[in-house]
């Protein structure tokens, strides 16, 4: 049966299947958030930039070549920071961005699957990777069933838009092995079959969702940030927290 999208209950959760045939096959499980009454609550961005330094030129010939000097160095300094920047990582767009490690190729992975339905690519947001960092080490399982909940994966942050300039959308994805940003993101993605974007639908089958993918791709949303820790205590304990400003899922709004 196709369900019609909901706004409050874009399908609150994915499980992914087991996969491997062998003993200790990858088991994953994985949350995608749905916006709450307060999802409109903003705080203060504080915006930062360097000025630039200028230096007085002197007519005396000794003042000039300690100028020129000066003049070589911040060259040599701009040389390198321009070759920092060039050997920065980038997204498929060109946006700079700054995975931490296991995290590589996160943002790639996400505009790839936008630039697909035509939307526009996230940036990386050290702030929504900071909320996603300080709320994953706390490890906080969610609560036992009802049925379209998952045991032993971490639960929603309620709290996530405290701080940040919009609404944050959130998914979690949660593995029983090592995993990966980027496996998190193909994890989400394979709900792409059930929805259907012509009627705004998902005929997924519970407890599975749509809602982890229609976030992937939302077209309003513009920047990610991501964490990947591991919880001892869950079942999947490997997980991967990514948020999103703005973020998506609001009403029965299409995604793109």
């Amino acid at each position: 049966m196709r369900l019609k999208l909901s706004g409050l209950l874009w399908g609150l959760l994915g499980l992914g299947a087991c996969s491997g045939a062998s003993v200790g096959a990858d088991a994953r499980g994985s949350r995608d958030a749905s916006p709450r009454a307060d999802a409109g609550r903003r705080g203060d961005a504080a915006r930062r930039g360097d000025a630039g330094q200028r230096g007085d030129a002197t007519p005396r010939r000794d003042a000039a070549r300690a100028g020129d000097a000066a003049g070589v160095r911040a060259r040599d300094a701009r040389a390198a920071r321009d070759l920092g920047r060039d050997s920065a990582p980038r997204s498929d767009q060109g946006a700079i961005v700054q995975e931490p490690a296991g995290l590589e190729g996160t943002v790639a992975a996400h505009n790839a699957a936008r630039a697909a339905v035509g939307v526009g690519p996230l940036r990386w947001d050290p702030a929504l990777a900071a909320i996603a960092e300080a709320w994953v080490r706390q490890c906080r399982d969610s609560a036992p069933p009802p049925p379209d909940r998952l045991d032993g994966l971490v639960d929603h942050n309620a709290d996530r838009s405290a701080g940040y300039p919009s609404y944050v959308g959130e998914n979690i994805y949660g593995s029983t092995g090592p995993t990966t940003g980027a496996a998190a993101v193909a994890s989400w993605l394979r709900e792409q079959s059930y929805y259907h974007h012509d009627s705004n639908s998902c005929d997924a089958p519970p407890p599975r969702s749509c809602g982890h993918y229609t976030q992937v791709v939302w077209r309003a949303t513009t920047a990610v940030g991501c964490a990947l820790y591991r919880c001892p205590g869950l079942t999947y304990a490997y997980t991967v927290v990514c948020d999103y400003g703005p973020g998506g899922n609001l009403n029965e709004q299409s995604p793109y």
